[in-house]
């Protein structure tokens, strides 16, 4: 479980790196969405978001911080007959 002080840490670094400043509703709606991560993984996940992402990350994206997108292998669709999609 996250302590509150522990999550404030995140989010200074976080306030600090993005210059944006969270809402007191927004800390509650973090806070309460993130308090089941150990610090170790949600420090992890806001050190990676924060080597990575322009801008600040939502709940899910400090929640699980896979890089789907750089894993992704693009399927080879070159035998894949596309007309039959199209509606006459």
């Amino acid at each position: 479980m996250l302590t509150k002080k522990e999550f404030m840490e995140g989010v200074h670094i976080l306030q600090n790196n993005y210059n944006k400043k969270l809402t007191t509703e927004q800390l509650q709606l973090y806070y309460e969405n993130l308090s089941d991560l150990d610090k170790k993984a949600y420090m992890k996940n806001v050190i990676e978001n924060i080597r990575n992402n322009e801008f600040m990350p939502n709940i899910a994206q400090l929640r699980n911080n896979k890089n789907k997108i750089s894993n992704f292998e693009q399927r080879d669709y070159s035998e894949y007959d596309f007309n039959g999609l199209y509606a006459n």
